[in-house]
């Protein structure tokens, strides 16, 4: 049997998506899958024949995309650093995540001075809106002391 035929993208606005086109003993299958930030969700599966493949000088494994675990592992606590690293959820109305000693908060532009969110709460904004990505707060439409108020940098 031949080893799965695997493409992996990331669409212009949602979450990452893999198409593998694997042998099974009855012919191909092929099944999409959509990254939850964590794992990858099936979505949809089909049956098909023949499949064929052009892919001129490329040559890429099949990479694990980042974790939301793994940029959440990047954010700055914005109470202990002047320029912290912040997560943005790349959607019309900009969301952005911060870290504090109380945990994560989510801010919109309805919304600035933030509220308190769970990694629960996360995973669905990232499967609704696909993974956010990383930026120090200065790279963003928000200001520290709009977010927190007069914050202390130690």
């Amino acid at each position: 049997m031949s080893d799965p035929i695997v493409l992996q993208w990331t669409p212009l606005d949602g979450p990452r998506k893999k198409l593998t086109i694997k042998p099974t003993d009855d012919g191909w299958i092929q099944i999409e899958s959509q990254w939850d930030g964590c794992q990858w969700q099936d979505i949809d599966l089909e049956q098909i024949t023949n499949p064929t493949v052009y892919a001129p000088d490329h040559d890429d494994s099949d990479p694990k995309p980042r974790t939301l675990s793994m940029i959440l592992e990047q954010l700055d606590d914005v109470e202990q650093y002047h320029r912290p690293m912040v997560g943005v959820f790349e959607t019309p109305a900009p969301i952005l995540i911060t870290r504090t000693s109380r945990g994560y908060q989510y801010h919109t532009e309805q919304c600035p001075s933030g509220h308190s969110i769970t990694t629960h709460s996360l995973r669905q904004l990232t499967r609704r809106n696909g993974l956010p990505t990383t930026a120090l707060l200065t790279e963003t439409p928000y200001v520290r002391e709009t977010l927190y108020g007069e914050i202390q940098s130690q």
